[in-house]
């Protein structure tokens, strides 16, 4: 199992961030390894809603809410073929923003449980890069926001 936690301060509401980051399909935004996604049920997003999702490298995932306190904490789990992920995202306004704190574990399956120390070294490369493109989109719809 991999895991990691970061945080990230957003200058936006934490009920803006926390529904932008509720809603997946908002993902390809952000996630240059998200190659597509798409809602799986309807209604209002909430816990149970689910997401299924196509990721360079890591295939396949079907997601599901699986905890949704607005605005204070949200936990996804994805299950793939090649791994499952289970993210917990926390919420804490601080003015006049919200610190965003990320918590991952990382199930490889199978042959990709072996492929960990070679991934591993490119996962933490990348992460930072992918959390300063998401803080850039929050911070970009935030401006939007206030010119409409």
């Amino acid at each position: 199992m991999i895991r990691g936690e970061r945080e990230l301060y957003v200058e936006r509401p934490a009920e803006a961030v926390f529904d932008y980051l509720a809603d997946l399909r908002n993902l390809r935004e952000w996630n240059r390894r998200a190659v597509r996604v798409e809602r799986l049920d309807a209604g209002p997003i909430a816990a149970g809603s689910r997401f299924r999702s196509r990721h360079r490298h890591a295939g396949w995932l079907e997601t599901e809410i699986l905890s949704y306190q607005r605005p204070e904490r949200l936990l996804l789990l994805a299950r793939g073929r090649r791994l499952d992920l289970l993210v917990e995202l926390q919420f804490e306004p601080r003015e006049p923003g919200v610190a965003l704190r990320i918590r991952l574990e990382v199930r490889p399956h199978r042959v990709w449980r072996l492929l960990a120390p070679v991934i591993l070294p490119r996962f933490r490369r990348e992460n930072p890069l992918l959390l300063a493109e998401l803080k850039r989109v929050l911070e970009l719809h935030a401006g939007a926001d206030a010119a409409e």
